[in-house]
């Protein structure tokens, strides 16, 4: 570290910073967010434009794990699908020439909606029910788990869709024969159950589908789902795909929501807690940021900087080199002022001439010949930074006209021996 001042007293200031400077810094930070905040727009817009339901199987969705594909597939082969919600669509919808096909195993219906939702249209098409429903229709059956590593599953059986198909991927569940003469079982897995069981319930056929692979758009193509799926669901004219919904809880009465049971006072409660917040991060935000220093200018000698640095080099040892710094730093200063190198060579007679000393005296106090490898005391090195200090004082005085000694300095002109 070097003294930056070239006068006897230096003086550094700081403004508080002004709106305008505070924007100007933050005008990079702003950009950054502009474009951040555009681009999740960009995104939300993109990914908004399809219609993509994160619902497993949903008939609109054609994300992987949707059923749009099949939906779209029968349309196209003359089947009229209709998409419906609630319990009392359906029974409105079906008829003799309709197949049936409830989409969950809900919690929605109890279990006179199950079976009556069950006996609706010419066939019904059950789509991975779980225990209570299969139980609420009096099957006495339960669901298994598929094995992942099962391979593809054949047909096995004479249910003209499933022979057609051949072979289907083998992901979903399984259900065993429920204890009936009119039940037969297709692709047979490895733990013995079936990925579709087909029962013919006093006429009106019921199949109960457990590898849901045959409608999901990711999986529809593998092996002979897309013909499994076409053939089980394209059997009639119509095809009713129910997803039993908030509608179909039981009473006349809906459930009362959030917004219902609130009392009315709570938001604007809200709204206004976010204004004064808002507010309140406005007032004192400022003080999360930088530290700011007002101007208050602060006056500091020189000789006090030069001594205070000599002090702190001796401290740690580095004498020689706190030597050096102050050499440097005072022939750099009296070079600019001369208008020579900052050598000690160069400025020795110059410097000698213009303050009255010896040229020997010059030398050893600008020279570093003498400190190199020496260690020097505390007293020593403030000698030396006085003794510098005195002598930029006189060449200046020489070479400006006059300038008045610091109070703390001595009415000496010669050097501290």
């Amino acid at each position: 570290m070097s003294t930056a001042s070239t006068s006897a007293y230096y003086t550094r200031s700081y403004e508080t910073p002004t709106l305008r400077n505070s924007l100007k810094r933050g005008r990079f930070w702003a950009i950054v967010a502009a474009i951040a905040i555009v681009g999740a727009l960009l995104t939300t817009f993109a990914t908004g434009s399809v219609s993509v339901s994160g619902d497993d199987l949903d008939p609109n969705s054609p994300a992987p794990n949707g059923a749009k594909a099949v939906v779209s597939v029968l349309d196209n082969e003359g089947v009229t699908v209709h998409l419906t919600q609630s319990l009392e669509d359906t029974k409105r919808l079906a008829d003799e020439n309709t197949t049936v096909l409830i989409a969950a195993d809900s919690y929605y219906l109890d279990e006179d909606q199950i079976i009556e939702a069950a006996t609706l249209g010419a066939s019904t098409v059950l789509v991975s029910p779980g225990f209570s429903t299969l139980q609420s229709l009096g099957y006495g059956i339960g669901p298994g788990q598929i094995q992942a590593n099962q391979d593809p599953l054949s047909a096995g059986c004479s249910y003209g869709p499933a022979k057609r198909a051949g072979t289907i991927s083998a992901t979903g569940v399984s259900y065993p024969l429920p204890d009936a003469d009119d039940a037969i079982g297709c692709f047979e897995t490895d733990d013995g159950g079936f990925g579709i069981v087909r029962i013919d319930d006093g006429g009106h056929p019921v199949t109960i589908l457990g590898v849901t692979d045959v409608l999901r758009n990711e999986t529809i193509v593998d092996a002979g789902n897309a013909a499994l799926a076409l053939g089980l669901l394209g059997e009639h004219d119509n095809l009713i795909w129910y997803t039993p919904g908030i509608d179909d809880l039981g009473g006349e009465e809906v459930p009362d929501t959030l917004a219902d049971l609130t009392p009315p006072w709570v938001s604007p409660a809200i709204i206004l807690a976010m204004i004064a917040a808002l507010a309140a991060a406005i007032w004192r935000g400022r003080r999360l940021g930088p530290l700011t220093v007002e101007n208050l200018p602060v006056t500091v000698k020189a000789q006090e900087t030069m001594e205070g640095r000599a002090r702190m080099y001796a401290a740690a040892g580095a004498s020689g080199h706190a030597a050096h710094s102050l050499r440097s730093g005072s022939m750099h200063r009296m070079a600019l002022l001369i208008g020579v190198s900052p050598t000690a060579e160069e400025l020795t007679p110059v410097v000698a001439t213009l303050t009255g000393w010896p040229q020997a005296t010059v030398y050893s106090l600008l020279s570093d010949d003498q400190t190199a490898s020496d260690r020097l005391s505390d007293g020593a090195l403030i000698d030396l930074a006085r003794n510098l200090q005195l002598c930029e004082d006189i060449v200046r005085r020489t070479i400006t006209g006059g300038l008045d000694r610091p109070p703390h300095q001595s009415n000496s002109d010669s050097p501290v021996e």
